[in-house]
């Protein structure tokens, strides 16, 4: 079976500081010309939305030396160099912006995690991890970051224990979730049901906005583990399918979709069928959750399961 692998240069939610861009602030600071700052501000945080990330990092390099002293516009800094692949300038950017940051922000150590990772510098993510370690303890999406380090290591038992603890500080988690997920679909373990439910909550859990890219390789995965599916696990499914349309009562209908549906939570015929169970039941609000989880996963127009 395929596999879902983590790729080094794409965007990953293993630190969630890699997926967003913080807001720069144009204000008149002191010392500076208002006028050339926010040129350089404007210009740069144009150019790193629109992908530019070379003329975006020398407009923000005239912009940290016009405000030498604000961790936002060396934090963008750093994502455009990043981006660009200058991860040596990038170390420096995150690191300074960490250095400079007073309130217990850990962005720019994430940040700095990421880029020492794409760099394939396990050792010294690590470190950046457990420096926001000593600011904000063991957040669930950061040992998720240091369980993506060990994957790539090839330390894949180890990594199961890090997302472990990870779900059991924050269950729904969705770095946490997306990696678990990742690492028992690979052939070490290969649980592509569990996998499947995890996927599954993945997507549910995860804001749109923010984790777009990763969401699409979720349900590519899960688009996966559902061709895959073995024929002994899809004959079980569809023996209670079976029996849940010849059953008499509406509880014995929703109790056996929903054993079909938990033997495997990419099978489109088995979420289909809960979603019917689930509005013959009365339980309206449960099928709407599912079918909105369905609309994502199985169609590309959000038209309505039958």
């Amino acid at each position: 079976m395929s596999t879902l692998s983590i790729e080094k240069r794409r965007f990953h939610p293993a630190l969630l500081a890699f997926l967003f861009l913080a807001s720069l602030v144009l204000t008149t600071l002191p010392g500076c010309n208002r006028e050339s700052s926010e040129e350089a501000i404007g210009r740069g945080q144009t150019a790193l939305l629109g992908g530019d990330y070379k003329v975006a990092a020398r407009h923000l390099k005239r912009a940290v030396k016009l405000n030498p002293n604000n961790d936002i516009i060396l934090y963008n800094l750093g994502m455009s160099q990043m981006l660009a692949a200058d991860y040596k300038a990038a170390e420096r950017s995150f690191d300074a912006s960490d250095q400079i940051s007073k309130d217990g922000n850990t962005d720019a150590l994430e940040a700095l995690a990421e880029t020492r990772r794409l760099a394939g510098d396990y050792d010294g993510a690590i470190r950046a991890i457990e420096r926001a370690f000593s600011k904000v303890n063991r957040k669930a999406h950061l040992v998720a970051g240091l369980a993506v380090c060990e994957m790539e290591r090839g330390n894949n038992g180890y990594a199961q224990d890090l997302l472990q603890e990870a779900l059991d500080t924050d269950s729904e988690n969705p770095v946490a979730l997306f990696n678990m997920a990742v690492l028992l679909q690979k052939s070490h373990f290969n649980k592509p049901t569990t996998a499947a439910e995890l996927f599954s909550r993945f997507i549910k859990n995860a804001d749109s906005n923010k984790f777009e890219a990763v969401r699409s390789r979720a349900i590519q995965a899960l688009h996966e583990i559902n061709a895959n599916r073995p024929e002994e696990l899809q004959t079980q499914i569809d023996e209670l399918l079976v029996k849940a349309r010849t059953s008499k009562t509406k509880t014995d209908v929703l109790k056996l979709t929903l054993q079909a549906f938990l033997l495997d939570q990419s099978n489109p015929d088995a979420m289909q069928a809960l979603i019917k169970a689930l509005k013959d039941s009365g339980r309206t609000r449960h099928a709407n959750m599912m079918l909105t989880n369905y609309n994502v996963i199985f169609t590309t127009n959000s038209k309505t399961a039958q």
